[in-house]
């Protein structure tokens, strides 16, 4: 998975509202999803974000519970300096810790309670890379802990023209509709329900469960074993 350059990064934030669908409702429906699997958890509740960019997550996992603490994993050093800048902005960045790493070196000083990865498995290309970054998550988890997914997967050719009619109503003309769609076939990797489930069970965790749909885009939960 390449690095997101300071060139992307800056308006990053800009152009995914603009190429995923449900991108604003993911982040609003998993920190629910999380705050009820973490409902009962006793200790300190540590989140790994796992491909954390530019910090979209955090902004509304920060604000569902002040007691919360978040690990922000991500290889590229010009996302996570936003990240940090809207942390400094949203009055939490003394609650994150920021790795600019490829999570495959992440080592968790201690069990994570949870774990996020938004938008990062779609662009793994092999079973071996997925199985591997699964198994990174698998270890830095406490038994039991929820990890939420959030990719492009699902019966994806039958969306496409869906996903045409959603990009032109956010404004997107014919040629920048046709880029995107050549990019989302060289650059992303699809993982259907059964082989994500697969996947999960190979590297440790339970059966996934779908908590939103997005078209082609969605997002589940799964406990570690």
């Amino acid at each position: 998975m390449g690095k997101f350059t300071q060139h992307w990064a800056v308006d990053y934030d800009v152009r995914i509202v603009r190429l995923i669908p449900g991108y604003g409702t993911l982040h609003e429906i998993a920190s629910c999803v999380l705050a009820a699997q973490l409902q009962g958890v006793s200790g300190e509740i540590d989140v790994l974000v796992a491909g954390a960019g530019t910090g979209r997550e955090l902004d509304d996992l920060a604000a569902r519970d002040p007691a919360w603490r978040f690990s922000a994993v991500d290889s590229s050093q010009p996302m996570l300096d936003i990240a940090r800048a809207r942390a400094v902005t949203g009055n939490y960045v003394d609650r994150v810790a920021f790795h600019a790493m490829d999570m495959q070196a992440y080592q968790a000083k201690a069990p994570h309670a949870a774990a996020l990865a938004v938008l990062v498995m779609h662009f793994l290309s092999d079973d071996a890379g997925r199985v591997a970054f699964l198994q990174t998550l698998a270890r830095a988890l406490r038994p039991g802990a929820p990890l939420l997914l959030f990719d492009y997967a699902g019966d994806v050719e039958s969306f496409h023209p869906a996903y045409r009619q959603w990009a032109r109503a956010r404004g997107l003309d014919e040629e920048a509709i046709e880029t995107m769609f050549l990019r989302l076939n060289a650059n992303f990797h699809p993982i259907g329900e059964a082989h994500l489930g697969a996947l999960l069970k190979e590297a440790g965790f339970g059966i996934p469960t779908r908590f939103f749909q997005a078209l082609g885009y969605c997002a589940y939960v799964v406990q570690r074993n």
